[in-house]
């Protein structure tokens, strides 16, 4: 069999029925994970929840190394606190991850586009092992992928069928974005342009009622934190980072000039899977190494100190072909956008609502990098630079992943190759989950 054949073993489950296999394999990669990864990870939230726990208050900005955070993540997982211990709160985590998955596979099958790519654009979903990690230990990041996701597909449903309705369930699921994480400030600017483009026949008194409506609703149910914030501290987006902890101190100098936006050697995450000086000063660099693969390792696996880690140096360079396809996908979709809005609406005076969709999952990915690049160069702290930080619009990375793929059939050969690139990563993917799996066996832990 040739190699450029290997790929199409894909369209094999190329039927909406079949596109449940890349799903099962996700539930059973994050059940695989949560039986043997450490609940807690390297950040403290657990703390957060403790002291909610003993104090029965939720903690300012400045008091805890994570209590800058919005209080929503903690406040569910406190009564799982209540009832047992972090193992019994991490359940919280494994239940948000798999929720995660059934919104992915809801919103992919409903989009347009051939089966054999929405397989791939599954795959690439429920498999990435730094969604998985992230997601299963006691962190706001998997309640924070799951609202992102959710809001991805309530804006689908909105833009097939606008009504302020579902307007009103954007504004909530953004409420309860701002109440677990800050990233969500890069979704505002998106969805109001989507709340004027869903329908944009009002008249411009409705309109402007409308964002209002939107605006109020989300600041009403998510300022708490920034509120709080306000008041104790003077600042409503007091960060860990504006405080005097240590590793702060530690982790500042990333930023080196233009060098540090045109280092993209991507060699040096090759000889070096794990974080290190030649990296932690390159954007790309960091971004890149922490898309793929845990380059940062905080995940509480323990394969970096093995061998296991050269299975990120491969990784590393197959993930060159999904990147190479995000890229060119960036460019059609922003394209396709600029002609949907030059034209306004399409023959019959109707928008392209796949056009409108994809370019909201794009700018959404495209102002969560934003906000994250514009803080990492404030506060010069390398570890701004995780590609984690934007995954709660992770769903505009697989849109952009879709396009490119689309931007490849004519050329079948070129698609064939490209597949099989896809699925072997997939393949090294498995392989690493199950080695460190494999090691915490071994070690007895």
């Amino acid at each position: 069999m040739r190699l450029s054949r290997i790929g199409d073993l894909g369209q094999t489950f190329a039927t909406d029925r079949r596109l449940v296999f890349p799903v099962v394999l996700g539930v059973l990669l994050r059940l695989l994970v949560f039986a043997f990864q450490n609940p807690l990870g390297a950040d403290h939230h657990f703390q957060v929840i403790q002291y909610m726990q003993a104090m029965h208050r939720v903690p300012t900005a400045d008091l805890l190394p994570q209590s800058y955070h919005p209080p929503l993540y903690y406040s569910l997982a406190l009564p799982l606190l209540y009832a047992g211990n972090a193992r019994t709160v991490q359940l919280l985590s494994l239940a948000l991850s798999l929720g995660t998955l059934v919104v992915f596979y809801n919103l992919v099958t409903s989009m347009t586009g051939t089966a054999p790519n929405k397989w791939y654009i599954l795959l690439f979903l429920s498999a990435l092992p730094q969604l998985i990690l992230y997601q299963n230990i006691i962190s706001n990041d998997g309640l924070a992928i799951f609202i992102g996701a959710f809001i991805y597909l309530e804006a689908f449903r909105h833009l097939e069928a606008p009504s302020t309705r579902r307007e009103i369930f954007l504004a909530l699921l953004l409420g309860l974005g701002l109440l677990t994480k800050a990233i969500f400030l890069a979704f505002i600017p998106p969805l109001l342009l989507l709340i004027a483009l869903g329908r944009r026949r009002r008249r411009a008194r409705d309109l402007l009622g409308a964002v209002t409506l939107f605006v109020a609703i989300s600041f009403g149910v998510g300022a708490y934190k920034y509120v709080q914030s306000y008041v104790h501290l003077g600042n409503p987006f007091y960060s860990n980072l504006d405080a005097n902890w240590a590793w702060v101190a530690d982790q500042k100098g990333a930023y080196r000039g233009m060098a540090s936006f045109l280092d993209m050697n991507i060699l040096k995450l090759v000889s070096h899977p794990t974080v290190s000086g030649g990296t932690k000063h390159s954007l790309p660099l960091m971004l890149y190494g922490t898309l793929w693969y845990p380059h940062i390792p905080d995940s509480g696996f323990l394969g970096y100190t093995t061998r296991l880690r050269y299975l990120g140096s491969a990784i590393y360079v197959v993930a060159l072909i999904p990147t190479a396809l995000m890229a060119v996908g960036v460019v059609r979709v922003m394209g396709s956008i600029g002609k949907v809005v030059g034209r306004h609406g399409g023959p019959d005076g109707q928008w392209d609502t796949r056009a409108l969709f994809d370019g909201f999952g794009v700018l959404t990915l495209l102002s969560c990098l934003a906000l994250v690049v514009a803080a990492g160069l404030h506060y010069d702290v390398w570890t701004v630079f995780q590609a984690r930080l934007v995954f709660p619009a992770v769903v505009g990375l697989a849109i952009c992943l879709r396009s490119g793929l689309e931007g490849l059939t004519a050329r079948a050969r070129l698609h064939g190759w490209v597949r099989s690139g896809l699925l072997l990563l997939a393949v090294l993917w498995v392989l690493y989950l199950g080695g460190e799996v494999g090691i915490r066996l071994l070690r007895g832990t």
